[in-house]
């Protein structure tokens, strides 16, 4: 349902690997608290009821509220994201409804992505957080709470493989196309011009 919005202000050719969110099982405990007192607000209807209008203001209140709890933190959780694409990492933290933080990196910046486990209950049902440390000045990315966060690190992982490979090709080519440039000058100009020509280069540039 977020995942149009999330990803509306990506840049030209950049393509979603994968969007991830926190385990689901950590959004079950705020909403069963906000069922569980949902529930107890219907067991006391009747009692309500008879305190009149108020009694009945007070019911509605009550649902209402904890029915925009519930709502409310199921938001959260969907806008609380990793966002893998072809190009970055775009970590979108979101606080409340009116406070987000958005932070990415581009794979070159990227030195480490490890993940972390603890305790009893993520080594049960298999969850962790995931950190990623980057270059310079730019801010790590981590995101807690995912589910299989092993998997996480192998597709990050791939993507900079990948990515690094890509510039070991670039490399090459770009020897190639100056060899074919000076093999063109030489070509037009002759041997003896083209050594004119780079050493006027050379000195005026070094």
């Amino acid at each position: 349902m977020f995942n149009q919005y999330i990803t509306r202000n990506l840049e030209k050719n950049e393509e979603v690997i994968k969007i991830i969110r926190r385990y689901y099982i950590t959004l079950a405990f705020p909403i069963f608290i906000d069922g569980l007192i949902i529930l107890a607000d219907f067991f006391f209807l009747t009692w309500l009821l008879k305190k009149g209008t108020w009694g009945l203001v007070v019911f509605v209140a009550i649902l209402v509220f904890f029915m925009l709890l519930a709502v409310r933190s199921w938001i959260i959780w969907s806008l609380n994201v990793l966002v893998i694409t072809n190009k970055r990492l775009i970590d979108i933290d979101q606080k409340g409804f009116f406070e987000r933080i958005v932070s990415e990196c581009t794979y070159d910046k990227i030195q480490d992505v490890s993940y972390k486990i603890k305790g009893i209950w993520q080594t049960l049902f298999h969850f962790g957080n995931i950190q990623i440390q980057t270059a310079g000045n730019q801010a790590n990315l981590e995101l807690s709470s995912i589910k299989d966060p092993h998997k996480v690190q192998e597709i990050i992982a791939d993507k900079l493989r990948k990515n690094q490979q890509d510039e070991e090709k670039e490399e090459p080519n770009i020897l190639e196309q100056l060899y074919l440039i000076l093999s063109k000058i030489k070509k037009d100009f002759g041997e003896d011009e083209t050594k004119k020509i780079l050493e006027k280069y050379l000195n005026e540039n070094l």
